[in-house]
């Protein structure tokens, strides 16, 4: 079984790509790490038959040179070779393209505007009367409460980020409750999103993408009754061993 990278692996791969890329004459560099976690799932007769899971990794890296993009992508990170062709992919492809003359830099990540208040209860962005917020005032308390840590990223126009860690031990932690139905709620609820859920216990973890979901079940929806059931169905077994696996 492949190892999943520590966060401090992906971080550090990241800021060497963009150092070596700045180095060999890139004005602008930036990277991204991707590892994914994904299960293949067989449903038949609206019984699921059989999972798979697989770990996906990729190095993506976008250069400017004289105001000219290029980009280059491999899911090969392993191999130091396989990573400098990738950077020197990047500038070649640079190197190779139109300048673009009301070029401004790559974008920068920073905070939305109102960020500083997203920890008001009161605060919202939206019209009077339509819809409740994500709820992070009271997040943020409980999450204080005991110990754990609650951190937002956010990228203007690219989306925002917002991971809480729990202290599982912890006496005033709130019970995690059934968290399969939580899921499934919102997948059933929340059409025109999609879902990268993970849940990890002592180094063991269970992961659905509803993206792949999809493809693996050639279907655009997961709201269909026999597909929701089984989907449902689906996380409380697995949320089930994990558990189990965890206690044993």
């Amino acid at each position: 079984m492949v190892a999943v990278l520590e966060k401090y692996q992906m971080l550090s791969l990241a800021e060497n790509v963009v150092k070596t890329a700045l180095h060999k004459g890139a004005a602008e560099a930036e990277a991204y790490v991707y590892e994914g976690q994904a299960t293949n799932v067989g449903i038949e007769r609206g019984q699921i038959t059989k999972t798979n899971t697989i770990i996906d990794r990729g190095l993506g890296v976008r250069v400017t040179v004289n105001k000219a993009v290029g980009f280059a992508y491999t899911n090969i990170i392993e191999a130091q070779n396989a990573v400098e062709d990738t950077i020197t992919g990047a500038l070649s492809a640079a190197r190779a393209s139109k300048p673009d003359p009301d070029w401004n830099g790559l974008p920068e990540k920073k905070a939305y505007v109102a960020a500083d208040k997203i920890f008001d209860p009161f605060f919202t962005t939206k019209p009077t009367g339509e819809g409740t917020g994500l709820g992070l005032s009271l997040a943020h308390r409980i999450i204080e409460d005991q110990g754990g840590t609650l951190r937002i990223e956010s990228t203007v126009g690219e989306g925002t980020t917002v991971e809480a860690r729990f202290e599982l031990d912890n006496v005033d932690r709130p019970p995690l409750g059934d968290i399969a139905s939580t899921v499934w709620t919102l997948v059933a609820t929340n059409r025109g999103v999609e879902f990268d859920y993970r849940h990890t216990i002592n180094g063991a973890c269970f992961a659905v993408n509803t993206v792949e979901l999809k493809e693996t079940l050639t279907t655009n929806s997961l709201t269909k009754a026999r597909v929701a059931a089984a989907l449902l169905k689906y996380l409380r077994e697995h949320e089930r061993r994990l558990a189990e696996g965890s206690a044993s």
